[in-house]
């Protein structure tokens, strides 16, 4: 059957596709997608970066969040409103692989989610479009609802999507890919693609890392919009929800060692790992 993302992909553009003309000139609708963050204390993710999707050298790429109900403060519970680091997208110009053991987020999180992080508080069928350099996080569903968003991402038609692949070295790989890519390759599968053309350009990048101080400099300088939600100013208790397989959901043959940040996204347990391979060997075949 084909991939029910994919299906949805039409409808979405009908509901959506001449809004995004309006707003954005000469940008196409991609990786369409919904999010449901179900309740619960482990339900919320982490301080992160979207990885690069276009050639950032040249474009820039955005997503675009709309949630199908009310998030924020609803009667008095956070239900996993979106949250961001104001101005983060300016911190740095730096590459970003699907790789979570290679962020520039990593060490950063506790003082994003004490100190830096902002909550943006939507309506149902409001539109928030950001950078997808920013880094952004939502804290755990603290209601007895869950809370659904429709997500796509948009790129000037101009600019391929893209995939990037770090090197030990340093140095960053740049594949175009289909647009389909990132719909039919989960993440916890990206690193198993192997791309039939070659790079069309490879970076030296090295470390992209910041210090906590300079970290602290960045957030300081960078202004706070109006309309947001202070750090702080909700009382609601991050969790980290713990080591668990991305495709299986098993803590069982993982743990704390196996993961540098806390992001699950793409963590693999020992027998997932080996099915992921078999399927891609026979596919091969």
């Amino acid at each position: 059957l084909a991939n029910p993302e994919r299906r949805k992909t039409p409808e979405m553009l009908a509901a959506f596709g001449d809004v995004v003309d309006d707003m954005l000139v000469d940008h196409e609708v991609y990786l369409t997608t919904f999010i449901t963050k179900w309740p619960g204390p482990n339900s919320g993710f982490a301080p992160h970066q979207d990885p690069s999707l276009v050639d950032e050298r040249h474009f820039r790429g955005v997503t675009v969040w709309i949630p199908l109900g009310d998030t924020g403060p609803v009667d008095g519970v956070d239900n996993g409103m979106l949250r961001f680091v104001p101005g983060s997208h300016r911190f740095s110009s730096a590459l970003r692989v699907t790789d979570v053991d290679r962020s520039q987020v990593a060490g950063h999180e506790e003082a994003i989610i004490e100190r830096h992080g902002v909550g943006m508080p939507s309506t149902a069928g409001q539109a928030l479009v950001f950078d997808n350099r920013v880094i952004h996080y939502s804290m755990p569903n603290e209601s007895d609802e869950p809370r659904v968003v429709l997500s796509f991402g948009v790129r000037p038609r101009e600019g391929a999507c893209t995939l990037m692949r770090a090197d030990d070295d340093g140095t960053v790989q740049i594949f175009e890919i289909d647009d389909d890519f990132y719909i039919d390759v989960l993440p916890a599968e990206n690193h198993l693609y192997e791309p039939t053309a070659p790079p069309i350009a490879t970076i030296e990048q090295g470390d992209i890392g910041w210090s906590a101080e300079e970290f602290e400099q960045l957030c300081a300088a960078a202004p706070v919009p109006p309309g947001v939600i202070r750090a702080g100013e909700i009382a609601t208790a991050w969790r980290d929800p713990g080591v668990f397989c991305a495709l299986c959901g098993s803590s069982e043959h993982l743990g704390d060692a196996d993961r540098s940040v806390r992001n699950n996204a793409q963590l693999v347990c020992g027998p997932c790992e080996e099915r992921l391979r078999e399927r891609a060997a026979a596919e091969v075949v």
